[in-house]
């Protein structure tokens, strides 16, 4: 068991208490008595040397005048002033105005200082001989609060305007209050837990090409990582087309005006980048994902400090973001892909597509869904099958790809590839005509159904082969245009035909970046990628 005090020895102590602060106030007492009698002879020393100074301590300043003018002792007498007060005059010999002023200043401020100390005095016996426990202040925080104490709303509601009889406010006019900084406890000297404020703000993601977010931010792996001077041989070549991507941005945002060399050169540096090897401590280096500071000045409206971007320019580095921040440095086009060798023989001239495949735990987002996703207006791979890498298409050689025809789900992307066998495909750029995939026994296919499921509906994905003779094809590979609204069908062949061809019209929405076809600037694939599409196709033998 812990020590317990009784009530004599609380009493006791308590005792012992005010017999020490009564000695502490008797030792206060003796010191002002002190500083009193210290001040009264300071102020004696200051005092004339002949007469006595009256009750005010001043001398008749009418005194002073007529001494300096007769310039003779004056004599001590009596006289009667306006107020019918006595005066004393002194008998001094004649002095220096500006002397006498500075005497009288002198004896001013020494009595305002005995004035001062008579009054801490008379304080100090006040508290000495009160009754107040010296306990009582620390007694007083040992006691509960009241129930009856006023609560915080209530002295809110104290102080609120009080309508009058007649309807009109009266404002309740108080006078300023002294309150006690607020020390997290409350009368009873126990801690008040504050509640934590809960925020309701969704997480910081980055933003989805579908629809602008409230909020971007950098991936994780970038923020962990921080900021060194240090210089890896691997970013040799990345940093300088890096911050010289940079520096365009600067420039776009300080010129504001004749900016086509400018975009032109942004543009040339992101189609670079996009085949030169980075590193994440490179890019964590130059800031190339910070928001006010890297690539989302370009395409993201938050940041671009107003600059009117290409959309070209916007869209490609919006992927190069995208890339990055899923943590893909890789820049072979065929990545992710076990690349097969050039068919030989019969099957040479057929399309060398087949002969590759997806590696085994190759991350790929999910093909089977409606809309843009994490793609962009203009992206281009080079074969059917890194279209499915990337979640664009979720067939390596159908043309339809969709949900469960059972559920009545429609198709969720298309590719137009034309070729002989479907001569009734028309490309128009804004609306096509697209034939659905032919039977071989009269009935309608499920890649048919998922389109006529469309019809009216969700959009589609619409991507464009090489193999289109159209000036909308793109020149080498597979090309994102996307999302087409699935307005009309038709049956081409008549009833009981064994091909039971359907045909539909396939109209682009609104709102949209322009085709990125022709011979302009913003065409994909870009020099770079061609360049790189060669090279690969040579180096495996086709």
């Amino acid at each position: 068991m812990g020590n317990v005090q009784s009530k004599e020895e609380f009493d006791a102590a308590q005792n012992v208490a005010r017999e020490q602060g009564r000695q502490e106030m008797r030792k206060k007492i003796e010191e002002y008595q002190k500083t009193r009698e210290d001040r009264q002879r300071q102020l004696q020393q200051t005092a004339p040397e002949e007469g006595e100074v009256a009750d005010e301590g001043e001398v008749s300043e009418s005194s002073r005048r007529d001494s300096g003018a007769n310039g003779a002792d004056i004599g001590v007498k009596k006289e009667k002033t306006e107020e019918d007060e006595d005066v004393i005059t002194v008998k001094r010999e004649p002095k220096v105005n500006d002397t006498s002023d500075k005497q009288a200043n002198e004896r001013a401020a020494v009595k305002a200082r005995l004035i001062e100390a008579e009054q801490e005095l008379a304080a100090a016996r006040k508290n000495c001989s009160s009754s107040a426990d010296p306990l009582s202040a620390w007694n007083a925080r040992k006691q509960p609060r009241q129930k009856d104490a006023p609560t915080q709303a209530r002295r809110d509601t104290a102080s609120l305007p009080v309508p009058s009889r007649k309807g009109s406010v009266e404002e309740n006019v108080q006078s300023p209050k002294r309150t006690a900084p607020d020390s997290g406890f409350s009368d009873d000297r126990r801690p008040i837990k504050k509640k934590a404020s809960i925020s309701t703000s969704s997480p910081a993601t980055p933003k989805s090409p579908d629809g602008p977010s409230e909020l971007r931010q950098p991936p994780e792996w970038y923020r962990k990582l921080k900021v060194t001077g240090i210089r890896d041989k691997q970013d040799a070549e990345a940093d300088p087309l890096l911050n010289g991507l940079k520096n365009q941005i600067r420039k776009a945002q300080d010129q504001r005006s004749g900016l086509q060399a400018v975009f032109n050169e942004a543009r040339d540096r992101l189609h670079k980048i996009a085949f030169t090897q980075v590193t994440k401590q490179g890019l964590r280096n130059t800031r190339i994902l910070d928001n006010e500071n890297g690539l989302p000045q370009i395409f993201d409206g938050k940041y671009d400090r107003g600059v009117s971007w290409p959309f070209d320019i916007k869209a490609d580095a919006e992927e190069l973001y995208n890339k990055w921040c899923r943590e893909d440095f890789e820049t072979d086009l065929m990545r992710g892909i076990n690349c097969g060798k050039p068919k030989t023989g019969k099957d040479k001239d057929k399309n060398d597509r087949s002969s590759d495949s997806l590696l085994e735990g190759y991350p790929r987002p999910d093909t089977l869904k409606y809309g843009n996703g994490k793609l962009l207006n203009g992206q281009w791979w080079p074969t059917q099958l890194t279209c499915l890498r990337d979640g664009a298409h979720a067939s390596t050689q159908a043309g339809i790809a969709g949900g469960s025809i059972d559920e009545g789900e429609g198709a969720y992307s298309c590719i137009m590839s034309g070729g002989h066998e479907y001569n009734d495909d028309e490309d128009h750029g804004e609306w096509v005509l697209y034939c659905g995939t032919d039977s071989k026994d009269g009935q309608t296919t499920e890649a048919t159904k998922r389109m006529i499921n469309s019809v009216g509906k969700k959009p589609v994905r619409l991507i464009r082969s090489h193999n289109l003779n159209s000036p909308w094809a793109p020149i080498k590979g597979f090309r994102y245009d996307g999302l087409y609204d699935v307005v009309d069908k038709e049956r081409i062949d008549p009833p009981g035909h064994v091909r039971a061809r359907h045909r539909f019209k396939l109209v682009r929405r609104e709102g949209q970046d322009p085709i990125r076809g022709g011979d302009g600037p913003e065409r994909r694939p870009t020099a770079q990628e061609v360049k790189a599409y060669e090279k690969d196709k040579h180096l495996r033998g086709f």
